[in-house]
């Protein structure tokens, strides 16, 4: 009984018997490793240690099974004296071979073909440590009983195990699925004669022994019996003893011409195989070349010769290390020892042609025997141009998916900002009015006063996320990179875990670059802050350098932006940690929007990072392994002089009176504070005798549309309120006529600002309309056509960039407000 997850290795160069004797294996309950060359099996049961079987084939090239037997019972194989071998052949059998491999090591010897009811006997005894033994089948055909059963004694004495037919017909049958060592056939049977029979079982190779016998004395019968294939002819009566000594005999005879049938059958196939090889080598439309020991190129076809520009006799004896550009040489002798190890592969490699230029080539290579040795058969193709455009076709997608990726980014960061400034519209605004409304010396003016500052410091925030999805834009300036991060170490330290080592590297002499402060100080911290992540609370070190590079095309390639860039001298920052690091997946991954690792996080950071990096017409290469750590290194473009705009897709910066809150500076060039003290819905015809005119405000924000209105009340006017597009148009058909102006919200849900203001003009095309949005000027308003009654005002507006627009559209004058006289929008700013 075969116990499960018995082991065996099977080592055989006749694929179609190796195939057969592993299936049989498996179908017994073994697990099976399969072998078609013998060194390549060694070194496996070197690396894996004993199993519990060997199944070895005796006739292999190079290594044959007797040789593989000395090898496995020496000292350079310990733990493998008990491992029973089990040795087989198609080509040699009988005593003397059975002996032989014994002496070597084998424990059993199984000639082919065998009954797998056999193989399994063997395999059984082997794993019990027991030795088999061979028992030869004979096959009696006699149409006589006597005969037969009488020859059956003899033979089963002699140790046979006996099969016995009448005619024909049933030893065919019986032939052809016992495969008898030997066969008693007698001449004249009751279907067909004997020699009829000889011919259809008789195959050249085939082991078996046929003697026939017969009674006839026709002397030229025994001529034309042994002509067609027969190993004996005996006339009846019969001996038994002397027919048991004839079939011995003739057994071995029938091995030794076994061998020599086999010789011719093998000779034949190699003249044939080598007059196809000779075709094929000459006709194939790719460079074949034939390797030997060391890589030294035997033979080369034509291809080959016009490929590397070289005559037979000049590419013959070459190295093959001679034809590869010099940095792929360890490249090349790894596939060509793989497929000295495997038997056959393929590899791709950098080759030299005649005239010096660089070509790739994809190589599938074999293992086989050429003029006595092993060699290497190698058929190039040239795939040059594929790699071509494979690689235009790479970048290309690579371009495609980064511009949906910052696409993506950038609608959400516009959304984001659009959404936050319409919230700091309430709180600006109001903010301001209640500034209005105290006087100068008010406890609560402070409190108020630091609300509308962190209000606007919010509105700088909404321009920095524009920015970082490349639709803001940024003044640049000339910039140290070395001295940002020496002021940034005092941020720096507070932000790392308390057992991470901050470590400068900041080389002398680093030529300045133009960027944005702001903008390279969140790149720093961004990076700061993900290399501390990545220690985890362990130990370890964050390392930031700057210093200046020469980026060659290699290493611009690698870039994950920027790879166009032209080669030359740039300022690197890098920083580099000694954390947990990361696999493929996750590298291919960490610039897309909202993909993040860490438990808490949108997954912007380095979305933003690379934007900015862009935006600043830079490079970023990142290098990480698992459990090394990982290294950022931006590359920026060193400073000329010139003055550049950073960023690519969010249009002009706002000009002065778009409604834009003063950046950066904290101080209102126009403060709140001095705006005439009119409470909500107080101003009118009192008092200055004013004609209240009426401005519909359009917004979907409830804040805004209160916080307009009471602005709007202080400076005299009646509100029209509309929370939709499609209210919007109702109230403006309903008082076209009493209305003076229209602040319209152009990002609003169902019908859009856009689709209001065409409506709007269809109705009276002459009426002022303000449009307002929290996305930039150019953003907001692309597509719209110029209109001389059209403006726009960016969220959040101050109460008196907002009054100040309306009166100037209007064209009402107010004196007691100080301001109408000088309308806040100016002309360079109509849409």
């Amino acid at each position: 009984m075969i116990r499960k997850g018995t082991q065996a290795v099977v080592v055989n160069d006749d694929p179609t018997q190796l195939r057969l004797m592993s299936g049989l294996l498996e179908r017994f309950g073994l697990e099976v490793e399969a072998f078609t060359h013998p060194e390549k099996a060694l070194r496996a049961l070197r690396r894996r240690g004993p199993v519990d079987l060997l199944v070895v084939d005796l006739h292999m090239p190079g290594l044959d099974g007797w040789k593989f037997c000395r090898l496995v019972r020496s000292e350079d194989f310990p733990g493998f004296e008990d491992v029973p071998i089990l040795m087989v052949s198609a080509t040699f059998s009988g005593a003397e071979v059975e002996e032989v491999s014994a002496q070597l090591g084998a424990n059993g010897f199984l000639p082919i073909p065998y009954q797998p009811e056999v193989l399994k006997r063997y395999v059984e005894d082997l794993l019990e440590g027991r030795k088999p033994r061979y028992v030869p089948q004979a096959l009696v055909v006699d149409d006589d009983p006597e005969v037969r059963i009488t020859l059956g004694r003899v033979l089963e004495q002699a140790g046979y195990r006996v099969l016995l037919a009448p005619d024909g017909k049933e030893a065919g049958l019986l032939y052809r699925r016992v495969r008898p060592d030997l066969v008693i056939l007698d001449y004249h049977l009751p279907d067909l004669t004997g020699e009829a029979l000889l011919e259809t079982i008789r195959r050249p190779g085939d082991p078996a022994v046929v003697l026939v016998i017969t009674g006839d004395a026709d002397p030229r019968l025994a001529v034309r019996v042994l002509q067609k294939g027969a190993d004996g002819f005996v006339r009846k009566p019969l001996d038994g003893q002397i027919l048991v000594e004839m079939a011995a005999r003739a057994r071995r005879e029938r091995a030794l011409l076994r061998v020599e049938e086999l010789l011719e059958m093998r000779t034949q196939e190699l003249r044939a195989s080598e007059e196809r090889y000779r075709t094929l080598f000459t006709t194939i439309p790719e460079a074949v070349l034939m390797v030997g020991e060391g890589g030294v190129v035997l033979q080369g076809n034509e291809v080959a010769e016009r490929t590397f520009g070289r005559k037979g006799r000049d590419l013959v004896g070459l190295s093959l290390q001679e034809l590869v550009r010099g940095d792929a040489i360890p490249q090349v002798l790894e596939g060509l020892q793989r497929i000295r190890e495997m038997g056959e592969g393929a590899f791709e490699a950098p080759f030299l042609s005649g005239t010096g230029e660089v070509r790739y080539f994809e190589v599938s290579g074999r293992s086989v025997e050429f003029q006595g040795s092993r060699s290497l058969l190698l058929v190039g193709r040239d795939v040059t141009e594929r790699r071509l455009i494979e690689e235009e076709r790479r970048k290309l997608q690579a371009q495609i998916q980064q511009a949906q990726k910052m696409e993506s980014l950038g609608v959400i960061a516009g959304g984001i900002a659009h959404d936050f400034n319409n919230l700091l519209v309430g709180i600006l605004g109001n903010a301001s009015l209640v500034l209005m409304d105290l006087e100068p010396g008010h406890p609560a003016r402070e409190h108020l006063q630091q609300i509308e500052l962190a209000a606007r410091r919010a509105a700088e925030l909404t321009e920095q996320i524009l920015t970082y999805a490349g639709k803001g834009k940024a003044n640049l300036e000339e910039l140290s990179l070395p001295a940002l991060v020496r002021e940034m170490r005092i941020l720096m330290e507070p932000a790392l875990s308390k057992k991470a080592e901050l470590r400068l590297q900041l080389a002398e002499g680093v030529p300045p670059v133009k960027a944005d402060p702001a903008q390279i100080r969140q790149v720093l911290m961004n990076l700061i802050l993900n290399a501390s992540d990545a220690l985890g609370g362990e130990s370890g070190t964050i390392e930031v350098r700057v210093r200046t590079v020469v980026a060659d095309r290699e290493l611009l390639r690698r870039s994950f932006v920027g790879q166009d860039l032209p080669e030359g001298k740039y300022v690197s920052l890098e920083v580099e940690d000694t954390g947990c690091g990361m696999d493929g997946e996750t590298l291919a991954r960490i610039f897309d929007p909202f993909f993040t690792t860490k438990f808490t996080g949108r997954g912007l950071g380095l979305a933003s990072t690379l934007g900015i990096v862009r935006g600043h017409s830079g490079a970023i290469l990142v290098q990480s392994h698992p459990g090394r750590g990982t290294n950022f290194q931006i590359l920026f473009p060193p400073s000329h002089g010139e003055r550049r705009q950073a960023g690519g897709g969010g249009g002009p910066a706002s000009v002065p009176g778009d409604g834009s809150p003063p950046a950066p500076t904290p101080r209102d060039p126009s403060p709140p504070g001095e705006e005439p003290s009119i409470p909500c819905g107080e101003g009118g015809d009192g008092g200055g005798g004013w004609r209240r005119e009426v401005v519909l405000v359009v917004d979907d924000e409830a804040a805004v549309r209160r916080f307009a209105g009471c602005v709007l009340n202080r400076a005299g006017f009646s509100i029209l309120e509309a929370g939709t597009g499609e209210e919007g148009v109702q109230r403006f058909q309903a008082h076209r006529e009493e209305i003076a102006a229209v602040l319209l919200d152009l990002t609003m849900p169902g019908m859009d600002g856009r689709e209001v203001l065409k409506r709007v003009r269809s109705i009276s095309p002459e009426v002022p309309v303000i449009l307002s949005s929290g996305y930039s000027q150019e953003a907001a308003l692309q597509g719209l056509g110029d209109g001389p009654a059209t403006r726009f005002l960016r969220k959040p507006y101050s109460p008196s960039a907002l009054r100040g627009l309306v009166l100037e559209l209007t064209g009402v004058h107010r004196p007691e407000s100080g301001e109408a006289a000088s309308p806040t929008a100016r002309k360079g700013e109509a849409a």
